[in-house]
């Protein structure tokens, strides 16, 4: 579902940036509210802020929308501005078209021991009948003070009256679909416990939890900075969820997922690829190179379909290829000194036995054997590391060789 447009009919919005105090420093409010509704959200559903509200989440089944309210004062005492402000700027956004009272849901989200007889009498109405009488109840304890002369009024009459003023089918059901959600003195609480439901193991939580937050408040930022409705779609917040938790979860093996590639696949990369001319000036059999060309098809396969379900995040394929190129370069010098009686092309051949022996993991996991030399491969294609002492000059030779014979 695309990301919510903002609406110029209604005010703008004032964005506020309450820092979250703590472990958690760093991360507004809107930011915690945000991973809260995308940890709920289904794939398709679109998490803004700032737009339709503090929060809301757009789906296929509708919207909810989340005013935020902080514990300065009791923002749902009967006499709150804020809560008659925050019914009031809904039913104006219901008036031009922004929300739609049937398909919307409305929260009010307050400190835990906030009250208020009013407010939780509309939260607890969830019937059409209920929420009628609930508006009723809350006219006639008005009724008296909205009596006078409206030139007298004060802020918070004036908001009364407005909400008052709706038409009264439409408060009624704002009304019935009106909650309050208390939050606890711990912000983090709620995360914490929506990162259990989705598999994380107890001691990656905290790790998640700031990564997604950090993750979120980036997204967020860019947007509002590129002059675009800040919103995060659940689909990418969940790739990026699964990839990072991947990254902490130390007790499995990646399994491969790309096919064995044909024979056609295989013999199509023979004559045309780098990593195949590495293996060709160190003697290579053919059976070698066969098997060079079905690693690195593999290897390609599951690096995109790894990295595109979420399974490995992209920092750790950098990692790996580091170390990779690490033990490649101790291993180079290491059969330098120690068989430098050997023909040039046998000890790239040692170099290639040798660096097919390193299996680092990827992710905290084990991936297949053919990945680990198919990444070497990967690496020699692109001639960030090579098996023969000379391998640059070797391929340079073989290049302008085959340019003049095309001559």
């Amino acid at each position: 579902m695309d990301a919510p447009q903002s609406s110029t009919a209604t005010p703008a919005r004032k964005r506020r940036s309450s820092q979250v105090p703590g472990t958690y420093a760093g991360f507004s409010q809107q930011t915690f509210r945000a991973v809260v509704h995308l940890l709920r959200a289904e794939i398709g559903d679109v998490v803004s802020v700032e737009v339709l509200d503090d929060v809301a989440t757009v789906s296929e089944h509708g919207v909810i929308v989340e005013q935020a309210k902080n514990a300065r004062a009791n923002p749902i005492a009967n006499a709150a501005v804020d809560f008659w402000k925050t019914l009031a700027n809904w039913l104006d956004a219901i008036a031009v078209g922004q929300l739609s009272v049937d398909r919307t849901s409305f929260v009010l989200s307050v400190p835990s021991g906030c009250h208020g007889t009013l407010a939780e009498a509309f939260a607890a109405a969830t019937t059409e009948n209920a929420a009628s009488e609930a508006v009723e109840a809350a006219q006639r304890f008005y009724a008296r003070k909205l009596a006078h002369d409206a030139s007298d009024d004060t802020e918070l009459l004036a908001t009364v009256r407005r909400v008052f003023g709706a038409p009264a089918q439409t408060l009624a059901s704002l009304v019935q679909r009106f909650s309050i959600v208390r939050l606890s003195g711990n912000v983090t609480e709620e995360i914490e416990r929506g990162l259990r439901t989705k598999a994380i193991s107890p001691p990656v939580i905290p790790t998640a939890a700031k990564q997604m937050l950090g993750w979120v408040q980036t997204q967020l930022q860019q947007q509002h900075t590129d002059g675009k409705p800040p919103a995060v779609a659940a689909e990418q917040f969940y790739i990026q969820l699964t990839a990072f938790a991947r990254a902490y979860d130390r007790d499995r093996v990646l399994s491969g997922l790309a096919p064995p590639p044909t024979d056609d696949e295989v013999r199509a990369e023979i004559p045309r690829r780098v990593y195949i001319q590495q293996l060709a000036i160190i003697d290579a059999t053919d059976d070698q190179q066969i098997t060079a060309a079905a690693d690195y098809l593999r290897a390609a396969t599951d690096r995109a379909l790894w990295s595109d379900e979420g399974f490995v995040h992209k920092s750790a394929f950098d990692n790996y290829e580091a170390e990779l190129r690490q033990f490649w370069d101790s291993k180079r010098n290491t059969i330098a000194i120690a068989h430098r009686d050997r023909s040039e092309p046998e000890r790239g051949q040692l170099v290639f036995s040798e660096c097919c022996t390193c299996k680092p993991q990827l992710a905290g996991a084990a991936p297949p054997a053919y990945f680990s030399t198919g990444s070497l491969h990967a690496l020699s294609d692109v001639e960030e590391i090579g098996w023969h002492p000379k391998y640059r000059d070797e391929l340079r030779s073989r290049r302008t060789a085959a340019r003049k014979r095309a001559s």
